[in-house]
């Protein structure tokens, strides 16, 4: 996917939100050891840096203590909803134990759209010891 390349919206939310962008299934993602991000959680601050993100992009994510926090080299966008009891469960539909590494780097496949601003993303991490493949 090309930073910056237009891409259709792949569903409409009832609130008006419009998703913008293609990414594997989740159950194909933790299975190659590269868990989804399904955006940001609503119980911590989301920046407002986020509106600058674009698909494409790339952002570090960190654990700190029971959460996981997104940055760049603006600074924090946001955290998480990863919960570190999800952390090697099993998922529900393939059996493969979930693993989410506690460094790694977001790669951004969705963007949420609002009136034409982004105000989340989607996307996957790869743990800072695998490399992608594909």
């Amino acid at each position: 996917m090309m930073r910056g390349q237009e891409k259709p919206t792949v569903r409409q939310r009832p609130n008006g939100d419009h998703v913008v962008g293609d990414m594997d299934r989740a159950e194909r993602l933790y299975a190659a050891g590269t868990p989804p991000m399904h955006g940001f959680s609503a119980k911590h601050p989301i920046s407002s840096k986020v509106s600058k993100i674009k698909i494409g992009d790339s952002l570090i994510v960190l654990r700190r203590d029971k959460v996981w926090v997104a940055s760049n080299n603006d600074g924090e966008i946001g955290t998480l909803r990863w919960t570190p009891a999800t952390d090697g469960k099993a998922h529900a539909v393939t059996s493969d134990i979930i693993r989410l590494p506690a460094t790694g780097t977001l790669h951004v496949c969705q963007v949420v759209q609002h009136l034409g601003s982004v105000k989340d993303i989607m996307g996957y991490v790869v743990p800072t010891n695998i490399e992608p493949t594909g």
